[in-house]
């Protein structure tokens, strides 16, 4: 039990559940059970009557009506306690219902109700309080009456929330505070009828009567729990809930989902079948289909309705014999509807042996064996076909029986077409022949061939049928296809050409050939396996120029060309003795002693030779005052033109030994061999050796060397101008074209492609042929890349406000500047060689004072003895003067450049040295007869270093 206590309006939010509780006996009314305590209660007189449809569905909607009912009966109400039993919502427990309550009001008021039968005893029976404002109240337990009617759920109207579930065929019946689904008898649709009648109440009895009925599956629920909610039962009167003993919406759902079959051969039944059939339902209504649609006898057909337009005509057909249909009426599933059969008379007929033979029907309606359609039946062949066929070749696409292929593509035979539309199978008759053999793999031969297609007819005129096909295999280009996909298709058309060895290829009619480039000799081809030989030794099936695979061999000669001064120039002092300011030591001529001198001097020569081209590998041959450090590449310069352009071999060049060719004078050979063995045409560079007089030294080193600053300055413009000549844009106009296009050079990696050295050749080699002027590509700035940032930035800026040809002029002719201001100070240096010379008092005193310590000594003569002594000059006597101390005097002048510079050798002898001298020959063999001079300025000899110069520069 749950107990509430409230007041007012407060009662009609707390309380929300019914208080009625059914009895054993559904017939008996219903009432509440009040609280199994002692206490006596009051009925209240008052009371209400609700019909089943429109009853509350739970206690909280009577309360309010409860309340009032109370508050008009009694007097002085101060508290309300209502006390019920949870269970099924209130309408549907039909019925009469009381609800017990505890109302506590004044003392004062007991014995004034209206509707009570309360008294001023039972007041005093009660017990008696004071609530909290201090009033006598006394509390008394009362009994409030209501009573439901019952409805007919199977009369409300649709959409009523009461009304019945039930789905047709079903019918519902009316029970007290509920309903029933019931299955009609022979599966009629009842449409939810009740056959009882409107008002009348199904009750146990009519049940029974129910349960007793001899029904069939069709007449039960579906026998399927997916099916029915009461599979195989003929009601839900044992299977649903009620409504009063159990959940009336799980009852609801329960008959919702009742379902009763429907019989399709009923009146109101579903099926097709045609109206001149009879429809046969199955057993159970579970089977599938659940009806046959049955054509009488004498009739044939599937039996169900003609659907226009989907259906085909019917036309049954049984064989000769009456009564077994045809292959035809089976496939079309006997037709529709129900139609009277045709008799075939061939269908079942045996079939005729003989060929071209088939079943024929005589004018009697009879089958015999005769031709078939199109034959004629000829003594001796039987039955023929009274035309030849008509052959059409297959992949004819041109139409004009001409097949284009490819050098390579293999002849696929794609047969012919037998056009005949009573034609029987050629194949075993059909005859191709080729009017050549044809290879294995693919066609490498251009040319055509000729395909015959015959098939025979002996019974006609002529007795064949043919048809030709003309094969033509067009040439290819082999030095352009796929090695990858020929590598498998067909080998024999990859180019053989060794390309390694510069070989090109060539592309030929029906063929190739390989090419050597310029300067090398041979087919050009790498060996190709298993070719054979004719009876004249010339190669079978083998490409054009073919030899044997003797590829690309070299057959240039390096060329040798000998750079620098040729013939070499040596220049050495002419022994004879010492020569003064106003004439010769020696009066009378060359005494044998000078003689004697110069001899020995001369048999250095060749050693001294051999010595420097072995000290500087050769590179002192070529050395001279502008270029005084050579490397040994820049004596001799070797090149070889070969298929990938000239070959620099001027590091791999072998220097002979020299070879005396007269007085002073050798010959030194080079020679050179490429990689192919050529060995070049041996070139000489002649060396001569000069002796000269020490006043004509002076004179020829000056012409010397302007004589090489002049080379190395025409050298420079002449190598400026060319390159600009090369980078300049070409005005097109008259006598200029286009260079001509370069070879393709985007595949060196493939066999066939061409390497950039390659490309290179070819395009200087093109150049050659076409000659005159092209016009380059746009290179139209001037080259920065080896300049300073900051002068390419200058060169930028120019370029953006002159053209590159204005600019390139600019500095010409500030070169040019350049160069006659220096040749004007070269002049002016020429002109005064001291001008250059600066000296101060302070340098005077010292030089005096220098020379004022040196004492000087006349060299023995040829005559002198190892007693006679030499005369001394003292300290001070006889001071040379500043223009004996010169350059011009000593090879110090202002045209000597440091590395060439000559000494004046300045001894100080003594008496015991003088002695030494003599006896130990003459001072001039000290001295190597040629002295090549270093890079450092200091002279090879046993003289060593560099002597006092007394003067400076500023």
């Amino acid at each position: 039990r749950r107990t509430w206590s409230a007041t007012g309006a407060a009662l009609l939010c707390l309380l929300l559940s019914t208080c009625a509780a059914a009895t054993d006996d559904a017939a008996a009314s219903s009432s509440s059970k009040v609280n199994s305590s002692s206490k006596k209660c009051q009925t209240l007189h008052t009371s209400m009557t609700y019909s089943q449809d429109k009853a509350p569905r739970d206690i909280s909607a009577v309360l309010p009506q409860i309340v009032q009912k109370v508050n008009e009966a009694l007097e002085g109400v101060v508290d309300v306690e209502v006390k019920w039993e949870g269970g099924e919502p209130m309408h549907r427990r039909v019925g009469e219902h009381q609800v017990e309550m505890d109302v506590t009001r004044l003392l004062s008021a007991v014995g004034k109700d209206r509707y009570s039968e309360s008294t001023s005893s039972d007041a005093a029976a009660s017990s008696t309080t004071q609530d909290e404002f201090g009033r006598d109240v006394i509390t008394q337990c009362f009994i409030f009456p209501f009573q439901i009617l019952d409805t007919d759920e199977c009369t409300l109207p649709a959409g009523h929330v009461m009304r019945h579930r039930c789905a047709a065929p079903s019918y519902c019946v009316n029970t007290i505070g509920s309903y029933e689904c019931v299955c009609p008898v022979g599966g009629r649709a009842a449409g939810g009828s009740d056959p009882l009648g409107s008002g009348k109440v199904a009750d146990d009895q009519y049940f029974a009567d129910l349960a007793s009925q001899k029904r069939t599956a069709w007449d039960l629920s579906l026998a399927s729990s997916s099916a029915s909610s009461c599979p195989g039962i003929p009601s839900t009167r044992s299977c649903c809930r009620d409504g009063q003993s159990g959940s009336a919406a799980s009852g609801d759902d329960c008959r919702a989902a009742f379902r009763c079959p429907v019989d399709p051969c009923g009146a109101s039944g579903d099926n097709d079948c045609a109206s001149s059939a009879r429809c046969v339902r199955s057993d159970s209504p579970l089977d599938r289909p659940q009806y046959q649609c049955q054509c009488p006898s004498g009739l044939m057909g599937n039996g169900r309705a003609c659907r226009k337009g989907v259906d085909a005509k019917p036309r049954p057909m049984v064989e000769y014999d009456g009564v077994t249909p045809t292959a035809e009426t089976l496939r079309n599933d006997f037709y529709c509807g129900c139609t009277k059969p045709v008799v075939d008379p061939c269908a079942g007929f045996p079939k005729c042996e003989e060929k071209h033979k088939v079943c024929t029907v005589t004018s009697g309606n009879t089958p015999m064996c005769a031709c078939k359609p199109g034959y004629v039946e000829v003594d001796g062949w039987g039955c023929v076909d009274e035309t030849p066929p008509l052959l059409k070749l297959r992949h004819d696409p041109e139409t004009n029986g001409i097949n284009r292929i490819k050098q390579g593509d293999r002849y696929e035979e794609h047969a012919v077409d037998i056009d005949d539309d009573n034609a029987e199978q050629y194949a075993r008759q059909l005859k191709i022949t080729y009017s050549r053999p044809l290879p294995p793999g693919c066609l490498t031969h251009i040319g055509q061939f000729h395909v015959n297609y015959t098939v025979a007819t002996p019974w006609t005129n002529p007795p064949f049928a043919r048809v030709t096909r003309t094969v033509v295999v067009e040439n290819i280009n082999e030095c352009s296809i796929n090695v990858d996909r020929y590598k498998t298709q067909c080998p024999q058309l990859i180019p053989q050409c060794d390309i390694a060895a510069g070989a090109v290829c060539a592309d030929t009619i029906g063929s190739y050939t390989c090419k050597c480039p310029q300067h090398t000799s041979g087919d050009g081809f790498l060996p190709i396996p298993n070719l054979e030989k004719d009876g004249r030794g010339r190669y079978v099936d083998a490409p054009e120029g073919y030899s044997g695979g003797t590829s690309c061999r070299d057959t240039s000669k390096p060329v040798l060309e000998v750079v620098g001064p040729n013939p070499k120039v040596f220049r050495v002092c002419k022994c004879g003795g010492l020569r003064g300011i106003m004439g010769d030591s020696n009066k009378g001529g060359a005494d044998d002693d000078v003689l004697q001198l110069q001899d020995d001097q001369r048999k250095h020569y060749e050693a001294d030779i051999k010595e420097m081209i072995k000290q500087t590998a050769g590179a002192e041959l070529c050395a001279t005052h502008a270029r005084p450090n050579p490397s040994p590449a820049d004596c001799v310069r070797a090149s070889d033109h070969t298929f990938r352009g000239v070959v620099d071999l001027s590091d791999r060049v072998l220097i002979g030994e020299p070879v005396k060719k007269g007085d002073g004078m050798w010959r030194i050979p080079y020679d050179v061999t490429d990689d192919a063995g050529n060995k070049a045409k041996t070139v000489y560079r002649t060396i001569r050796v000069e002796e000269i007089d020490l006043n004509d030294v002076e004179r020829r080193l000056r012409d010397e060397i302007l004589a090489d600053k002049q080379r190395e300055i025409d050298r420079a413009v002449s190598i400026a101008v060319e390159k600009e000549r090369r980078k300049q844009p070409v005005q097109a106009g008259a006598g200029s074209k286009k260079c001509p296009p370069c070879p393709d050079c985007n595949c060196p990696k493939t066999k066939n492609g061409l390497s950039d050295a390659q490309c290179q050749a070819m395009c200087d080699e093109r150049m050659k042929r076409e000659g005159g002027t092209c016009v380059p590509g746009d290179e139209r700035t001037l080259p920065k890349e080896n300049l300073h940032p900051f002068l390419g930035g200058i060169i930028d800026a120019l370029e953006t406000m002159l053209s590159p040809t204005m600019l390139l002029i600019i500095f010409l002719v500030s070169f040019m500047a350049l160069v006659l201001i220096f040749l004007q100070r070269f002049v002016q240096a020429l002109a005064n060689p001291q001008g250059s010379m600066y000296y101060t008092k302070e340098d005077e005193e010292r030089e005096r004072a220098m020379l004022n310590s040196v004492s000087y000594y006349r060299s023995p003569g040829g005559a002198s003895t190892a007693t006679a002594g030499a005369t001394a000059r003292t300290p001070g006597s006889g001071i040379p003067s500043r223009s004996m101390l010169s350059g011009a005097a000593v090879g110090n002048g202002v045209f000597s450049p440091p590395e060439n510079r000559m000494y004046q050798q300045r001894e100080v002898f003594s008496p015991q040295q003088q002695q030494a001298n003599v006896g130990g020959g003459s001072i001039y063999n000290s001295m190597s007869p040629i002295t090549p001079s270093r890079s450092n300025g200091s002279a090879v000899g046993a003289a060593g270093g560099t002597p006092y110069n007394l003067r400076r520069r500023y």
